[in-house]
């Protein structure tokens, strides 16, 4: 189970994996975890170097940013290009 504070968040943020519990959490954990494997994770690190290279690059040109903002871009970046492979680019500002 839970800490009772999850059930606080979950108002907030769903029932997502986070807050989930019993035969839902686990059906949500077996759907991620071929994702998660060491061999699988280590495949990701280029794209993760890259991208947060790209990122600290715009930060030497403009250092006054919103931190919020642009790691939710680079997190949503590094996921869509490990997790399927799609360069989001200019577009991650518009989904996120």
């Amino acid at each position: 189970s839970k800490h009772y504070a999850m059930q606080l968040r979950l108002p907030v943020s769903g029932n997502g994996s986070l807050t989930s519990e019993g035969e839902s959490w686990l059906r949500r954990r077996r759907l991620c975890q071929p994702a998660c494997q060491p061999d699988r994770i280590e495949a990701y690190w280029a794209s993760m170097v890259s991208l947060s290279g790209k990122l600290l690059g715009e930060w030497s040109r403009e250092p006054r940013r919103g931190l919020h903002a642009d790691m939710m871009r680079l997190t949503l970046d590094i996921v869509a290009k490990a997790l399927m492979d799609v360069d989001v680019g200019a577009q991650s500002r518009v989904f996120g």
